[in-house]
């Protein structure tokens, strides 16, 4: 008997930290600028990093849903009866 491994979780979306680490994230060093400015440029700049990959990773998952999906549904219709087919004669009583 072979033994099926078990199903890892999906992942879910990178966190901000994921995202700042992958890059090697380096704040920017503004001379003459006051703290407080640098920092909110700082934080507006990962922010604007972590938004759009967040957005780009639901997307990508969006598609790859829609896509199991349509295979799923390929593999249902080529998998069918002949009489539960598109085009194909309803018979009473017959399930599909």
């Amino acid at each position: 008997m072979k033994r099926i491994p078990a199903r890892k979780a999906k992942p879910t979306k990178p966190t901000r930290e994921e995202i700042l680490k992958a890059i090697n994230w380096k704040p920017i060093k503004i001379p003459g600028a006051p703290a407080a400015v640098v920092k909110e440029e700082n934080r507006r700049m990962q922010d604007y990093i972590v938004n759009w990959t967040q957005g780009l990773a639901l997307h990508i998952e969006k598609v790859e849903a829609a896509e199991r999906a349509r295979k799923r549904e390929q593999w249902k219709r080529a998998n069918a009866s002949p009489a539960c087919r598109p085009g194909a004669k309803k018979r009473l009583g017959g399930e599909c």
